[in-house]
């Protein structure tokens, strides 16, 4: 489901799998769940899986900063308010952790994600590369 969810995100926002690196992916989510449960969650309505919570809960714990490096939500379930509530348990579990902000990457071409961040609070603070190009850093406070 978390790989199928990558994909769909993958190819909505390039057109295509190219340069697509599926297995890094679900690697990484596998450690981060291994070793805290909190970082995969199915968004769940009702008892249909509609998206994913994915959190990086080791990163950043030096700094203060929670990491939040994907979420999803299928198309048909976008913006009814869905997106907020898993925004708002990433909040929750990082302010429990004692993190002070939290971190994002998004690609600037991604138009809905980027106003749906900066609706809450998340503003730009640089660029990191990703496999497309740059990506913008998106912050917020907890």
């Amino acid at each position: 489901e978390y790989l199928e969810a990558r994909k769909d995100a993958w190819i909505e926002l390039y057109g295509s799998l190219l340069d697509f690196d599926g297995e890094g992916y679900l690697s990484e989510a596998r450690d981060e769940a291994a070793w805290d449960p909190r970082a995969l969650t199915r968004i769940l309505y009702k008892e249909e899986s509609v998206g994913i919570l994915q959190l990086a809960t080791l990163k950043g714990a030096q700094e203060g900063i929670g990491h939040i490096p994907f979420l999803y939500l299928k198309p048909g379930w976008r913006s009814k308010g869905l997106g907020r509530q898993a925004l708002g348990q990433a909040l929750y579990t990082y302010r429990d952790m004692g993190r002070k902000c939290l971190q994002l990457q998004c690609a600037p071409e991604n138009t809905g994600a980027q106003r749906f961040y900066r609706r809450y609070g998340f503003v730009s603070v640089g660029e990191v590369p990703g496999v497309k190009g740059f990506l913008d850093l998106l912050q917020r406070d907890i």
